[in-house]
C-alpha cells in the first residue's frame, strides 16, 4: 500500500521547533472527510511564509509518521486510545506536543474548539533533508 502524503499547518511561534526536530508531535481534530493518517504515511509541516494578511506558507520541516492515536481532551480529563492520561504522564504528552503542560494544552484546545474534544494525536520520526540556499541572498 502507497503512502500517503499530509500537510499539517502550524503558527509560525513553532517553526524553529519543527525545523529543529524538537517538536515531533500534534493534536488535531478529526477532519470532515474522516482522512487520518497511518503509520507510514509521510507528513510535511508548514507555516507562513509572510506577514499575518498573506497565505503563502512554506515547509519547514518533512517526516514519516510512526503513531496516530485518538484522543479526547475535556477540561483536565485527557484519553488516549481510552486510557486515562494522569498527572505526570498528562504533562509529559502535552509538552511532547508543544504545549507547557496538561493544562495548557486543555485551554488551548477550548479556546480553538468545541468540548469535549475528539481528535488524534500524531507523532513522526523527521525526515532531515539538505536546504539549497540561494548563492545570491
Amino acid at each position: 500500500m502507497r503512502a500517503k502524503k499530509f500537510t499539517f499547518q502550524f503558527d509560525s511561534a513553532v517553526g524553529d521547533k519543527l525545523s529543529a526536530g524538537s517538536l515531533l508531535g500534534t493534536i488535531r481534530p478529526i477532519p470532515n472527510n474522516e482522512r487520518i493518517p497511518e503509520p507510514g504515511d509521510r507528513i510535511a509541516c508548514t507555516v507562513r511564509s509572510g506577514g499575518s494578511g498573506t497565505r503563502e506558507r512554506r515547509v519547514v520541516a518533512r517526516g514519516n509518521i510512526n503513531s496516530v492515536k485518538r484522543i479526547c481532551i475535556w477540561d483536565q480529563l485527557v484519553t488516549i486510545d481510552g486510557t486515562e492520561l494522569k498527572d505526570t504522564l498528562a504533562d509529559s504528552f502535552a509538552v511532547a506536543h508543544g504545549y507547557t503542560d496538561a493544562a495548557d494544552m486543555a485551554s488551548s484546545v477550548k479556546q480553538m474548539y468545541s468540548m469535549p474534544f475528539h481528535g488524534f494525536c500524531v507523532s513522526w520520526k523527521p525526515c532531515f533533508t539538505p536546504v539549497q540556499l540561494s548563492l545570491f541572498e
